[in-house]
């Protein structure tokens, strides 16, 4: 209380110890520290400091539902992509920092993407596994002749909501 703050400078002035302060009015040695050290700095009995919040966000709610609408574009974005379409989306300047910062308020983590097959068929697949499973298991031969391409065009990482799969 204010009392109590006006009481501990009162102290101080009078060269009280701070043991001796805590003891008399029961309370911790860090309370009766910061309470001198906010008189000793602003000579006020509260710091008019607390409480005061950091600079507005850049990223206004409008702002944070373009990002996510992106998002249900494409997941397989990179960062500096990011940040240069919600810069000509809002005509401000965005920091790398601030579209990371706003990423993991929303949720989204940057994670490896499943990517499905663009051959992939379900009818023909169904038919290759009736007709397989025509043979015995030791009758079946099989070669590995599948590659992974290291220079493929195809992103392999990209954003997706935390516990999701990111597609």
């Amino acid at each position: 209380s204010k009392d109590l703050r006006l009481l501990v400078v009162l102290d101080m002035v009078d060269n009280i110890t701070v043991t001796e302060s805590a003891a008399k009015y029961r309370i911790h040695k860090a309370t009766i520290l910061r309470i001198r050290n906010c008189w000793n700095q602003y000579g006020l009995l509260f710091n008019p400091l607390a409480g005061l919040k950091g600079i507005k966000r850049v990223m206004c709610e409008r702002t944070v539902k373009h990002l996510q609408f992106l998002f249900r574009q494409r997941a397989d974005w990179y960062i500096f992509e990011l940040q240069e379409e919600l810069e000509a989306a809002t005509r401000k300047k965005i920091s790398i920092a601030t579209v990371w910062r706003c990423l993991h308020r929303i949720g989204m983590t940057y994670k490896q993407l499943s990517h499905r097959a663009s051959e992939r068929n379900e009818a023909q697949r169904a038919a290759f596994l009736q007709f397989i499973a025509q043979f015995n298991r030791n009758e079946l031969i099989f070669f590995d002749e599948a590659a992974w391409n290291e220079k493929s065009l195809e992103r392999r990482r990209g954003y997706g909501l935390k516990g999701m799969r990111a597609v």
